[in-house]
């Protein structure tokens, strides 16, 4: 089969995954998108070695794909492969760098129970109303009790500025209330008028 054929498959695929989602069969949704990101691995394979937008296109909606299937060490090999293979343009390079960062994250947020919306993960996906933001203040308040729960605020080192930044469900617990009035550095992104919080540590633990 050729890049076109093999390509086609992956759409329709993916098409019959955002059925699934819309109905709420999210396995079968998963099982498509997993079946897309196959098709498009192989029309990967088809890609002439003269056409470099065409083969980061193709590598950068493989591993997307596969962060869709939930297939995280897939999209994280495939990624690592692609990046090897320095056949990658600029655009695709960092494209890829970013659905690395989204795939550690979701690594991150599994092993901890947690997860993030499935807004926020196709928002960061597509890169639209999406933007990587870092903050770095002081953790003064944390809420997971009233109709805003799950949300922190950061007082800005720089301007004074307090954030309001909402947290996953299953971080706040285990990651954000020990370190309540420290010095903090808070990896988010802004969506919107939203921060959502990807990452935290301690300021003087880098």
């Amino acid at each position: 089969m050729t890049w076109l054929e093999h390509h086609k498959l992956s759409e329709q695929y993916a098409a019959e995954a955002e059925i699934a989602n819309q109905r709420g069969e999210l396995t079968q949704a998963q099982n498509f998108y997993a079946k897309a990101a196959q098709a498009e691995e192989r029309a990967l394979q088809e890609v002439a070695s003269d056409k470099p937008r065409t083969y980061g296109i193709t590598a950068v909606s493989a591993v997307a794909l596969y962060f869709k299937a939930s297939e995280l060490l897939a999209s994280q090999a495939l990624a690592y492969r692609c990046l090897a293979s320095q056949r990658l343009p600029e655009f695709a390079w960092q494209q890829m760098e970013d659905l690395l960062e989204q795939v550690y994250f979701q690594r991150h947020l599994n092993s901890k129970g947690a997860a993030l919306a499935d807004d926020e993960i196709q928002l960061s996906l597509s890169g639209q109303d999406a933007e990587p933001v870092e903050i770095h203040g002081v953790l003064r308040y944390a809420d997971a009790t009233r109709d805003n729960s799950n949300q922190i605020r950061v007082i800005d080192n720089e301007d004074n500025r307090t954030h309001t930044i909402e947290v996953p469900e299953g971080m706040m617990n285990d990651i954000v209330r020990p370190m309540w009035d420290l010095d903090v550095v808070i990896a988010g992104l802004r969506i919107g008028n939203r921060i959502v919080l990807r990452d935290i540590w301690e300021a003087d633990s880098d």
